[in-house]
């Protein structure tokens, strides 16, 4: 079963010039339950303060990006992963106190979406 997300991007529709596309979640984003995927298992601690760790799983010998997005669709933070490891750690201790969007792209597209809280 697929499941469709849905995130307008009105920051970047008044005023494209601000950020570049590359920075901006996807509009339209298809989430994918399959088994040959990449999934992520969990995120800790959560709520966060500083240090996030987010475990994840991916196919073997493929590669994927996790990212960490703000709710106006940019992309605040990126890290390539591969199958070899099985969890990123990222410094999220400038950002504000909110919820963040993680997100997993594999294949060219979002096989996975969780929040982060940030206190």
């Amino acid at each position: 079963m697929k499941n469709k997300w849905f995130l307008y991007i009105i920051l970047f529709l008044l005023n494209p010039g601000l950020i570049s596309a590359n920075d901006i979640f996807p509009v339209f984003i298809e989430s994918d339950n399959s088994s040959e995927t990449a999934k992520i298992i969990s995120i800790s601690p959560n709520p966060v303060e500083d240090i996030v760790y987010i475990q994840y799983n991916i196919p073997e010998d493929e590669s994927a990006e996790v990212a960490i997005y703000n709710f106006m669709g940019l992309k605040l933070r990126s890290s390539r992963i591969t199958h070899v490891e099985s969890q990123i750690k990222f410094d999220i201790s400038d950002l504000d106190p909110g919820v963040y969007i993680v997100s997993v792209v594999y294949k060219g597209r979002s096989s996975d979406t969780k929040k982060i809280y940030k206190k």
